[in-house]
């Protein structure tokens, strides 16, 4: 399967529009259909977007579009996990990396007291 049928199953799989996946990557609704119908690759920038919008990471993608299966993601055991989870999925880079600091430090500083 290539890149856009992965990006295509998956927008539609989360019930979204070209329309509403490209503003969520800060792209046009055009780009997203010539994406889908791999006329045109996505760049490093927009394909981390695509990958956070659609709740999956980069390799992820690749992988599927490469048809090679990865091991299940860990589910989350309760509804607190599930939201930290989603809203983690949905950030930039950056975000997720200043959270993960956050959370190192807060994970520190509860097994020192």
């Amino acid at each position: 399967m290539k890149i856009g049928a992965v990006i295509r199953n998956l927008r539609l799989e989360h019930g979204m529009t070209q329309e509403e996946l490209a503003f969520r990557c800060n792209a046009t609704a055009g780009t997203v259909s010539r994406i889908e119908t791999d006329r045109h690759y996505p760049g490093e920038q927009l394909l981390d977007m695509l990958a956070v919008a659609l709740g999956i990471r980069v390799y992820e993608l690749m992988a599927r579009a490469e048809g090679i299966c990865l091991p299940a993601r860990i589910q989350p055991d309760n509804e607190d996990e599930k939201v930290l989870l989603n809203h983690f999925r949905g950030m930039r880079m950056d975000r997720r990396r200043l959270l993960l600091e956050v959370a190192e430090h807060f994970a520190q500083s509860s097994t020192t007291q």
